[in-house]
């Protein structure tokens, strides 16, 4: 199975950092929260939540977007699953 990378996240036009969206989502929410992206563009919002343990809820006009941003926020649940069941 590959996980995407974070050079393999991008190609939206206005895609924005993972590591900003982990600290903004680190600083202004707690774990268990739930985040809301009505923009989601690729789902780099939607990942960062993931990853910080917190909800996300995301929205996005355009059906591709839309389509690769579940496909990659699936792919983070996984691989966090993973890593949790391989730490047990």
């Amino acid at each position: 199975m590959c996980f995407p990378s974070e050079s393999e996240i991008g190609m939206h036009p206005t895609q924005k950092p993972l590591r900003l969206l982990r600290y903004l989502i680190k600083t202004y929410s707690n774990v268990g929260d739930t985040v809301l992206d009505n923009c989601m563009g690729h789902g780099t919002t939607g990942i960062a939540a993931i990853e910080l343990a917190r909800d996300f809820i995301g929205m996005e006009m355009d059906k591709e977007y839309f389509e690769k941003a579940k496909r990659k926020i699936q792919m983070a649940e996984t691989r966090i699953q993973l890593e949790l069941n391989f730490e047990s």
